[in-house]
């Protein structure tokens, strides 16, 4: 398959290039990738079966929700040695450990999936990782007002 880089991606791959010292690649386009492991949990179809990855091996997930990426976020959770979570879930994260989270999108009924979710990564040996800072703005829009 073609390497594909992807904006905002690209940085991140490069970053991990260097913390982890050894190549990383996004294999096809990273919605296209992420279905085929969704869809291939468990199972021997090609798209995740055929894949041997050198350890360590990564996956990066973001969105606003845990409970679209549930599916995922399990099945990779039995595969990579570190997941890297992003975007408006990981303030369901934040909150399932007891930070407060000001008003920001959390899903309240998902909370005890969070814990559940960071102690099957913790009982498996696999780094869940949250960022450590956030940027925090009045709306979402390029002139926000941010800090």
């Amino acid at each position: 398959m073609e390497t594909s880089k992807h904006h905002g991606i690209t940085m991140i791959l490069d970053f991990l290039d260097e913390v982890i010292r050894k190549p990383t690649v996004l294999i096809g386009n990273s919605v296209g990738s992420l279905a085929c492991v969704i869809a291939a949990a468990g199972t021997s179809l090609p798209c995740w079966g055929s894949i041997k990855p050198k350890r360590p091996f990564a996956a990066i997930v973001g969105g606003s929700k845990i409970s679209s990426k549930i599916g995922a976020i399990e099945s990779l959770l039995e595969k990579v040695d570190y997941l890297l979570l992003g975007g408006g879930m990981i303030f369901t994260f934040y909150k399932a450990q007891g930070l407060s989270v000001g008003s920001s999108l959390v899903e309240e009924d998902k909370l005890d999936l969070a814990t559940t979710l960071l102690a099957k990564a913790k009982a498996k040996g696999v780094s869940l990782l949250l960022p450590s800072d956030v940027v925090i703005a009045n709306k979402f829009a390029p002139d926000a007002n941010s800090q």
